[in-house]
């Protein structure tokens, strides 16, 4: 039964895919000069607040630190 469901649910996702993918428009998109200063400041946030918690996180289980409420 659950290999079935598996299944139903596979060939769906191929069918919309396929349906989405024939039924595409053209996108006249703009991207003006502060978008890429925007996707390296979101990249480099995104790493550093990783590594503070993963950081913080190690802290813990090490019994070096205490969580913070």
């Amino acid at each position: 039964m659950k290999i079935k469901l598996f299944q139903n649910i596979i060939s769906l996702s191929l069918l919309l895919t396929v349906v989405v993918a024939a039924t595409e428009a053209p996108a006249a998109a703009y991207l003006d000069p502060g978008a890429g200063s925007m996707a390296t400041q979101l990249l480099i946030a995104s790493a550093a607040g990783l590594l503070y918690t993963f950081r913080n996180w190690f802290r813990t289980k090490a019994g070096k630190g205490t969580p913070k409420p």
